[in-house]
């Protein structure tokens, strides 16, 4: 949550990367500050080839995703966070995927691989109906929390929809739209024959 010259995450993650051999995903986040670039990237991996991905969450970042896979040589893969808002422009920059919110990861699975297919418009389209859910519960981390929960458990996927303490509570009419939106989630789930609860459909 602070900025850190480049030279000592070299040096941080060289501790990591030097006491583990399995693949390294590195987040970077940091609001505080700039994010790490593509020379970074490129000279750790090179370092250590099994520093393998970086989940990048910043405004404006094809450009910077296009520069970190040229500078790698596209042996480290870029990962977007936003809950994956942005993956239609992204993957055309050359996103490896994204990393969501487990409540609409099928969904956005569906449309990464209409994007991989060539199939812009229709990923678009599928994308768009996503969207709204997204965008509303990542206006905030605590309000994501419940909006989360709570598509989580109409999808049959949690019990409860239970945040820990301490949290913003949302107002009666957050929580009207939340249920709202969930709604629009699974009818868009029914519409195309994706199961609602995907574990419950590949124990039948």
């Amino acid at each position: 949550m602070f900025p850190l010259a480049e030279s000592d995450l070299f040096r941080y993650f060289e501790t990591v990367l030097r006491a583990i051999d399995i693949p390294l995903v590195i987040q970077d986040f940091n609001p505080g500050g700039p994010t790490v670039s593509a020379r970074f990237v490129a000279e750790l991996h090179r370092a250590w080839p099994h520093f393998r991905y970086i989940k990048l969450e910043e405004s404006l970042m094809a450009a910077k995703v296009a520069e970190m896979v040229s500078a790698a040589g596209g042996e480290v893969g870029i990962i977007e966070g936003w809950g994956g808002m942005y993956i239609v422009e992204l993957m055309e920059a050359g996103i490896c995927g994204v990393m969501p919110g487990l409540a609409v990861a099928d969904l956005l699975v569906a449309v990464h691989r209409l994007m991989l297919a060539g199939r812009k418009q229709e990923a678009f389209e599928l994308h768009r109906a996503v969207l709204p859910q997204i965008v509303y519960s990542l206006q905030n981390m605590e309000l994501y929390h419940h909006a989360e929960k709570q598509l989580l458990m109409a999808r049959g996927i949690l019990p409860r929809a239970v945040v820990r303490d301490a949290t913003v509570a949302p107002a009666e009419h957050e929580r009207r739209h939340i249920a709202f939106l969930n709604e629009r989630i699974l009818s868009l789930l029914d519409s195309l024959n994706m199961p609602r609860n995907p574990a419950l459909a590949h124990s039948a």
